[in-house]
């Protein structure tokens, strides 16, 4: 190494196929996701509470929406 590239560090190029990615459904929040994975697992995500420092939170907080385009 010379003085010159000062921390600079030489990676080597990546092992893994870079393979394209393209989504089935739209882009949607981490919210909408719990609710859909509690969904397909027989659950109501509005229904389905924990108590802390006294009030009921829910898992998908108020935000979370099943995506119907999952069940298609």
């Amino acid at each position: 190494m010379k003085l010159t590239d000062s921390g600079k560090s030489k990676r080597p190029p990546s092992p893994f196929i870079r393979v394209p990615f393209y989504r089935v459904i739209p882009r949607v929040h981490v919210h909408d996701v719990n609710a859909t994975i509690l969904r397909l697992m027989g659950f109501d995500h509005e229904r389905l509470t924990y108590r802390y420092a006294g009030r009921d939170f829910r898992l998908t907080d108020v935000h979370g929406h099943v995506v119907e385009k999952v069940f298609a």
